[in-house]
């Protein structure tokens, strides 16, 4: 709003500039709304409801007028945020009543954030509102309560879903009923603190999601990742999986990475993966982790690695290195286009010089595009440059992480 004060020709700018007005918060000045509303003219609307800090700044009155306003341009509503005050219990009804039905032709996202209280429901009044064209939604797991069924109807192709330690829901039934959206294709899960239940059941049959192709795996200060992993990925079979990330921050786990790009008789999860990023703050596999990727994932074609305090090999590289031989999955497996190592502060000059060797023999090196190092504690620049050499030009770096 301030940008149209500042002179005659920002505000020439700012008012002919619509997307700058499309967006409505509820907490906001009436005024203020009411005037974003007229200046967007026709594009589409990101609508807030619920900015406020404090629960206790919105009240249903202030929710009531503030539908009211935007209501009457829900045939432009694109994005719908819901925060926590709106899906009390109260205010829920108050909505549902006012509101039973209602047409949303051009939205496409939903973003719901985490409840005040773990008996709040999840937002009731999304149950009837006609949502064709939704293709993101994101929630965090309320205990005992799953999304409405209606928005699952919608051509869903990207889903993301977020546990607390406050919740007790247990995965399978969601995993269930992420296996009801035929289009997904985007799957985020996020995992944070506590003890997060599998829901094991006797003799459950896995559930097949075959038409997600993107994974994304979250973990902060989760205390039995191992559990946990190896639970969610037995129930959920993700067949068709071609990108993999799997970021894991304060959560002691010996094994996650394993339990997630291997199943229990040691054979690849995702047999057609060929993007994959790891970050892990505290993971220290067994066996290096280079060779173990390379060799169960002989289509990968792009690998970043964030491994602060892993080895890239196993004990013993140095005697492969003296003998100068490259080892066979380098020969016969490796097919990697693009190969990034962040903050790796475990590494020593000693392994990369074994790494860029590796890459120069293989046969696939015509194929191969970039190796990218940023931020390696122990590397130097006396040894970049070497390393370049030997890659012909293939190869970045610098001393910080570069996005």
């Amino acid at each position: 709003m301030s940008l149209s004060h500042v002179c005659k020709h920002f505000r020439s700018v700012a008012l002919g500039a619509l997307s700058l007005w499309a967006t409505a918060s509820l907490g906001r000045p009436i005024g203020q709304i009411q005037t974003s509303l007229e200046r967007s003219g026709s594009v589409p609307l990101t609508i807030f409801l619920d900015q406020s800090a404090s629960h206790n700044d919105v009240n249903d009155d202030q929710v009531v007028e503030f539908l009211e306003l935007v209501i009457p341009h829900a045939h432009r509503w694109s994005a719908l945020h819901v925060g926590k005050r709106v899906q009390m219990l109260s205010t829920n009804h108050v909505v549902r009543t006012k509101y039973p039905s209602l047409q949303l032709p051009r939205l496409i996202e939903i973003v719901q954030s985490p409840t005040l209280f773990s008996i709040d429901p999840f937002v009731s009044f999304l149950a009837k509102w006609a949502t064709p064209k939704l293709v993101s939604y994101e929630f965090s797991v309320v205990k005992n309560v799953s999304p409405q069924v209606a928005i699952l109807r919608s051509p869903i192709t990207r889903c993301s879903v977020s546990w607390d330690k406050s919740s007790n829901t247990e995965i399978n039934s969601i995993v269930q009923l992420l296996a009801l959206l035929p289009t997904l294709e985007e799957l985020e899960m996020t995992f944070i603190g506590g003890v997060n239940r599998i829901g094991s059941v006797p003799n459950q049959r896995p559930i097949n999601i075959p038409s997600v192709t993107s994974l994304s795996l979250k973990l902060k200060l989760v205390d039995n990742p191992d559990t946990l992993l190896h639970g969610l990925l037995t129930l959920a079979q993700l067949p068709n999986v071609t990108s993999l990330e799997y970021l894991s921050a304060q959560s002691w786990t010996l094994e996650g990475i394993k339990h997630v790009l291997f199943a229990p008789n040691g054979l690849p999860r995702f047999e057609k993966l060929e993007k994959l990023d790891i970050h892990d703050d505290i993971m220290q596999p067994k066996g290096g982790i280079v060779e173990s990727v390379i060799s169960g994932y002989p289509s990968l074609l792009y690998l970043s690695l964030h491994l602060p305090t892993a080895s890239l090999y196993e004990e013993g590289f140095r005697w492969k290195l003296n003998s100068r031989t490259i080892p066979e999955v380098w020969i016969s497996k490796f097919s990697l286009q693009t190969l990034r190592l962040i903050s790796c502060d475990a590494v020593t000059p000693q392994e990369m010089s074994f790494l860029v060797c590796n890459i120069r023999g293989s046969p696939s090196w015509d194929k191969f595009l970039r190796l990218d190092v940023f931020d390696c504690k122990h590397l130097t620049e006396y040894y970049y440059g070497i390393w370049d050499e030997c890659l012909e030009g293939k190869m970045s770096w610098s001393k910080w992480i570069l996005l």
